[in-house]
């Protein structure tokens, strides 16, 4: 599993960033009071050291609309051994039997479910600034 990019929106002074790990050597480079702090902590997020609080929601500015969200959403790369353990973990819970059978057709090619699973190969680790929870999704 690897990092591609985190999307910081609304959290603390940073309305909206989106920070790339490809090449995977980043430094952070600023004036003072740019935001570099707030988008390590916002990268911080993802262990569970961290959690969101309500001080984490950017405040808006004068003319700008109350914040309806605000969130730091992970997005990383799985390989195919990565994604056939994601297939093995999520095929149980599946409602229909025939996981062998196509289920779609996408570009004229009938699909399984395990074809389907095998082209996705992102992961989100989302948390909400608003609600506080944490929550990753394939």
């Amino acid at each position: 599993m690897k990092l591609k990019y985190a999307s910081v929106i609304n959290f603390r002074s940073i309305q909206n960033v989106q920070v790339s790990f490809d090449p995977s050597c980043r430094v952070l480079v600023g004036i003072n009071e740019s935001g570099k702090s707030n988008i390590l902590r916002a990268l911080s997020m993802i262990g569970n050291e961290f959690s969101p609080t309500p001080e984490d929601i950017r405040e808006p500015l004068p003319r700008e609309q109350s914040i309806k969200e605000a969130y730091i959403r992970f997005v990383f790369t799985f390989d195919k051994s990565e994604m056939e353990k994601v297939y093995s973990i999520l095929k149980p819970k599946m409602l229909s039997k025939k996981t062998d059978a196509p289920l779609l057709t996408k570009s004229g090619k009938k699909l399984t479910y395990h074809d389907f699973c095998l082209l996705r190969n992102e992961g989100l680790y989302h948390v909400d600034i608003l609600t506080q929870k944490k929550s990753p999704t394939c």
